[in-house]
């Protein structure tokens, strides 16, 4: 059954619950067990409502450009990006050019990004927490908040069973903000990807060198030959 909801959605493309129980008949219970877990695990995508299904980009296209760059140089621009070296730099750097550095910078921080919404996704099924909402560059965001870590995204999760936060995650979600602020809004190119941005202030804070650099090679390893 999972299966043919999965068809189901990919052929709708857009939807909404009712409009699934009308077609497939089944109860709400029976039904929302497979949405749910189809929007953990990012094949679905829901906004006030309204569900999406969410399309499948080609590897190859999206991530082509580690095709035309040996092992060296790959390695090379990861440990840049995870000493905060500028892309312009590296650039230069590596004589790669400008644009290529930007478009290895931003693979990096959409894997990040997509890393962190799983996690995300996996801790408010488990445990649905109402959001904390901030502004930034007019852009409104959405935080929550699991074992002392907090996530951003750009969906708001919404659950009738979800809990307030805690006095004590309030007090850290605080601080954490204050910090992403400081990051954020000193520099307006900062706007462009802007919770990919913000997930990677939090990826980075309170930890060296090595702990991003192994982080990053992990996450990429399983797909790329770096």
């Amino acid at each position: 059954m999972r299966e043919q909801i999965l068809k189901l959605c990919r052929r709708l493309d857009k939807f909404t619950i009712d409009n699934l129980l009308m077609i497939t008949e089944m109860e709400t219970e029976e039904l929302m067990p497979i949405v749910q877990e189809l929007l953990s695990e990012g094949k679905l995508s829901e906004s006030n409502g309204q569900y999406s299904y969410c399309k499948k980009v080609s590897v190859m296209s999206k991530y082509s450009i580690f095709s035309f760059y040996n092992s060296n140089i790959i390695d090379t621009v990861i440990r840049c990006f995870c000493l905060d070296i500028p892309s312009y730099k590296t650039s230069q750097l590596l004589a790669i050019g400008e644009k290529q550095a930007d478009k290895f910078y931003n693979i990096f921080r959409g894997e990040l990004y997509e890393k962190q919404t799983k996690n995300l996704k996996s801790f408010y099924l488990q445990k649905p927490k109402i959001a904390r909402n901030r502004m930034f560059f007019d852009t409104e965001l959405h935080f929550y908040i699991y074992e002392n870590q907090v996530f951003v995204s750009d969906e708001l999760l919404g659950s009738e069973n979800a809990e307030f936060l805690s006095k004590e995650e309030v007090k850290e979600f605080k601080k954490i903000y204050s910090y992403l602020a400081r990051c954020a809004l000193q520099h307006n190119k900062n706007k462009h990807n802007l919770p990919q941005k913000l997930n990677e202030f939090l990826w980075r804070r309170n930890k060296d060198f090595e702990q991003l650099y192994f982080e990053l090679k992990i996450l990429l390893g399983g797909k790329y030959e770096t």
